[in-house]
């Protein structure tokens, strides 16, 4: 059985803002990305369809990479923001998939990022 860590107020405090930001830095490049619009044009809405699928994927990785940088992370935003980080994989490859987010099969995906979405927001504050 391996010692439990016990972090500082400090270091808590540190891990929290850490990984709030970049949850932030995530969540702003998402909206940037989902308010894009290739109009009529195919080519400009595959690059558009494109340029989110990155932000997911890059947007998980870093969050999963964030919570391994800073094992402090209060436990419920980390359980959160893995949550998230794991659900946008699932969603890349619903959308490489050919899935939309009207499809029923990604509802329950996007249900589960808003939730996630939702309690990162309010530990944040």
């Amino acid at each position: 059985m391996s010692p439990t860590t016990i972090y500082s107020n400090e270091q808590i405090t540190n891990a929290k803002a850490s990984v709030c930001g970049a949850y932030g830095k995530v969540h702003r490049a998402l909206v940037l990305s989902s308010e894009r619009n290739g109009g009529t044009d195919a080519t400009a809405s595959l690059v558009v369809a494109t340029s989110g699928r990155q932000v997911l994927e890059a947007g998980s990785r870093y969050l999963l990479t964030k919570l391994l940088e800073e094992p402090a992370t209060p436990s419920e935003l980390a359980a959160a923001v893995k949550k998230l980080a794991d659900t946008y994989q699932e969603m890349v490859i619903g959308y490489l998939d050919g899935l939309t987010n009207s499809d029923a099969e990604l509802q329950p995906l996007l249900q589960t990022s808003d939730d996630a979405t939702s309690t990162i927001e309010r530990l944040c504050k």
